[in-house]
């Protein structure tokens, strides 16, 4: 059932050509190869029956697919169908074995890697609409803290933000991020985190709405980083976040996350209150005190 759901199920998604790319320099019967592609990549792995396209929400995460890879495309100088045959869903302990052991700087290296940003090109699919349509977007300045190749940022445009500043390790996941989303003709600023043990600090009450999504377990000083970034954000505005429970550190998910997790999430709960928002799991929605 899973196979014959896949085989069909992309025909659905909307197509998104005339609104977005009708300026690329990919055809129609072009992306619609691609995106057939796009979906057996991402989806099928997971029970399609719960990805069907009954959103624009659903296409908007499939078009990412393409605007990512096509931004990843110019910088590594591949081709997309390049791209998309080195990608396996395999790849992920790749990653992991690629960050095993190394010290600090050496891991952000690791994490800055381009297969790292071909991944999260096929991994748009976490992603879930209810932590985008139920969060006062339009006119927001929002930061995507932990941006990797930039989707929330994308997904959160569709809802009428007005600036975009994303964070993080220096590297191929966040130069892909910049490109595809200044392509989409997005106000983006670039933040690098050049020193993991010393997050960016921003301007107080700089943002509105401030997206740190599977990025907390991967961090060497949580409880600094989300000082920093709730300085940054308005009384009143919105912190939408994870914060995964790791068995052990496994040179993604680092030892002073785990070690600091629920000193982390307490410093959140007691500056946030939360919304009614329901069955938003595993995300957060806070709002600042």
């Amino acid at each position: 059932m899973r196979r014959l759901i896949s085989s069909f199920a992309f025909h659905l998604y909307k197509n998104n050509y005339e609104k977005y790319l009708k300026h690329n320099t990919i055809s129609k019967s072009e992306y619609k190869e691609l995106k057939k592609l796009f979906f057996k990549k991402s989806y099928s792995r997971f029970s399609p029956i719960n990805y069907l396209p009954n959103s624009e929400f659903n296409s908007l995460k499939i078009l990412y697919n393409y605007l990512s890879l096509s931004a990843l495309s110019e910088i590594s100088n591949k081709s997309i169908h390049e791209l998309c045959a080195e990608y396996k869903w395999e790849m992920k302990f790749k990653i992991r074995d690629q960050a095993l052991g190394l010290k600090l700087n050496d891991l952000s290296n690791s994490w800055g890697k381009e297969n790292v940003a071909l991944f999260n090109c096929f991994n748009t699919i976490k992603f879930k609409e209810k932590v985008f349509k139920n969060i006062p977007l339009y006119g927001a300045k929002v930061l995507d803290f932990g941006s990797s190749i930039g989707c929330a940022s994308f997904l959160a445009s569709n809802y009428g933000t007005i600036k975009h500043t994303i964070s993080d390790v220096p590297g191929y996941p966040l130069d892909v991020a910049e490109k595809a989303l200044t392509n989409c003709g997005l106000d983006v600023i670039k933040r690098p985190i050049n020193n993991p043990i010393s997050p960016p600090t921003y301007e107080k009450n700089e943002f509105d709405v401030i997206y740190c999504l599977h990025t907390l377990e991967h961090t060497t000083s949580p409880i600094k980083t989300c000082e920093n970034i709730l300085n940054s954000l308005k009384k009143g505005g919105y912190l939408i976040y994870t914060f995964y429970k790791a068995s052990a550190p496994d040179g993604i998910n680092t030892v002073e996350a785990l070690e600091q997790r629920e000193e982390t999430l307490k410093l959140l709960k007691d500056n946030c209150s939360q919304t009614n928002i329901n069955n938003l799991k595993p995300f957060i929605v806070g709002i600042k005190k």
